[in-house]
């Protein structure tokens, strides 16, 4: 935990719409990770896409359990 908090991509708690003005003005390929506002225990992935647009992805995580971005576990 303490190394993923250290690591440049982190950016802790913030909003949706925290991490698209964080993003703003940053190549397609750019993103960050952080808490996930409405899921506790979860993480999300804001990103920018190809096209400049911002996409977001929540990664779920429940104790005991793997992790899971969309139907993928990990």
């Amino acid at each position: 935990v303490v190394n993923t908090l250290r690591k440049d991509w982190f950016h802790g708690n913030l909003s949706g719409q925290q991490s698209i003005a964080r993003l703003s003005g940053h190549p397609p390929g750019s993103y960050l990770f952080r808490f996930s506002a409405t899921d506790p225990g979860s993480y999300a992935i804001t990103a920018v896409n190809r096209t400049g647009e911002f996409s977001h992805y929540r990664v779920y995580h429940r104790p005991t359990l793997k992790y899971l971005l969309g139907k993928v576990e990990c």
